[in-house]
C-alpha cells in the first residue's frame, strides 16, 4: 500500500470512489487555528468541517500542538502532535 502524500493524492480523481481529495491548493493554506491535543474526535468532526472551508478560505488551516517539558521531552499523558490540516 502506498504512503499517502501530495504526489499520491494527485493520482486520484477529485471526489472519486476511493478517496475524497482536497478541492484546494494545499500550498496556499495558512494557519488560522491552533488546536491543543488533536485526537480522533477532532479529526472526525472539526477537521472535516475546516477541510470543506479551506476551499473557500485557505486562511483557516489547523496547527496541532502538544505539551513538552523545557528540555523538549514529552509530558506523560499529554496529547500527541498531529500535522496541520491542509499541509
Amino acid at each position: 500500500m502506498p504512503r499517502l502524500s501530495a504526489a499520491e493524492l494527485r493520482s486520484y480523481p477529485v471526489n472519486g470512489p476511493l478517496v475524497s481529495v482536497p478541492r484546494y491548493d494545499r500550498d496556499t493554506v495558512t494557519p488560522g487555528i491552533v488546536h491543543l491535543g488533536i485526537g480522533a474526535f477532532h479529526r472526525a468532526h472539526m477537521a472535516a468541517y475546516v477541510d470543506d472551508l479551506l476551499a473557500e478560505n485557505p486562511g483557516w488551516g489547523i496547527i496541532g500542538a502538544r505539551w513538552t517539558k523545557a528540555n523538549g521531552t514529552e509530558v506523560p499523558g499529554a496529547p500527541c502532535y498531529e500535522s496541520p490540516i491542509g499541509r
